[in-house]
């Protein structure tokens, strides 16, 4: 509470399932705030999530009056934030201790002028940026991560350590790319060059990150805005390839570590509705969407091996 009575910034990084449950807490600090400062304060949920800054302002706004939410104008400001650090599963001794990469993006979008921290790069619009870290580091580890296991590797840089799954897994990404450099006009050399700093960060044999953890809940990441079936369907709609991400789709569906729950329970849904109800359920995509038909081509194939 007294530490929101004078920041500057309030920023979480706590996951976004669990922003709902801190809102309170945030709501009665910003009551008392604001009761003595009109001090201009900055809110951001810098949370693995699309526009998470607007989940957290709307549960926080579920526990304020009106008089309260009248002061916030002018003082206190929620904005959207993109960020990219790679926090493999964690080993260590000390439970405080946290092992991350060296590599890091923090994004904040405003037409504000704030306060300069190290590290923050301020735009005024976050959806390019948003989209060029989902569709190349989330759907590039996903890809990793499904072809990985499909191949029988552990660990994320072994994976990519296979010439077959590296080269399958750039192909990928740069089909996602094409989507991004038509749809925002990055500059083509530009991002070429952000792939290739991309992967080699998932080469990185210091994070020893397995296969399994950036697999893990292939239903969400199947679903219709996610990372895989997302770019697809605005490749499609650009007349641009989308045959490897069908691929990947397909690599997915086949994601059966029986310790995460949504892999489990996709496996049910695959054995009692068929690849075909999964695919419009799960993702949205229709039987007739030339994604579905690639991706099932791809499925029933004895081994699912893109490329």
């Amino acid at each position: 509470m007294a530490a929101i009575g004078r920041a500057s910034f309030l920023t979480t990084a706590i996951g976004p399932k669990v922003l709902p449950f801190i809102a309170p807490l945030i709501a009665e600090g910003l009551t008392e705030r604001l009761k003595h400062t009109h001090e201009k304060l900055y809110v951001i949920a810098c949370e693995n999530q699309i526009n998470a800054t607007d989940l957290l302002k709307n549960e926080v706004l579920k526990t304020l009056n009106e008089e309260t939410v009248k002061k916030m104008e002018g003082t206190v400001f929620f904005l959207n934030s993109a960020v990219d650090r790679i926090v493999p599963l964690q080993h260590n001794e000390e439970l405080l201790d946290v092992l991350v990469e060296n590599y890091h993006e923090w994004i904040v979008a405003t037409k504000e002028k704030l306060p300069e921290v190290k590290g923050m790069q301020i735009v005024p619009d976050l959806a390019p940026y948003i989209e060029r870290k989902l569709f190349t580091v989330n759907t590039g580890h996903a890809t990793t991560a499904y072809l990985g296991y499909q191949a029988g590797k552990n660990k994320i840089h072994e994976a990519l350590a296979d010439p077959d799954i590296y080269r399958d897994v750039k192909a990928t990404i740069e089909e996602t790319g094409a989507y991004l450099i038509k749809r925002y006009g990055f500059a083509a050399e530009t991002h070429e060059r952000y792939i290739e700093k991309i992967l080699h960060r998932f080469q990185n044999p210091k994070l020893n990150d397995d296969v399994t953890r950036v697999g893990r809940s292939p239903i969400r990441k199947l679903g219709p805005e996610d990372r895989l079936v997302k770019p697809a369907r605005e490749a499609k709609r650009l007349g641009l390839s989308f045959t490897h991400l069908a691929q990947v789709i397909a690599a997915a569906l086949r994601f059966d570590y029986t310790e995460d729950a949504e892999a489990a329970e996709l496996q049910k849904q695959l054995k009692t509705k068929g690849v075909l109800a999964v695919l419009n359920q799960v993702s949205g995509l229709s039987p007739e969407d030339p994604i579905t038909k690639e991706a099932i081509r791809y499925y029933k194939e004895n081994s699912v091996k893109p490329g």
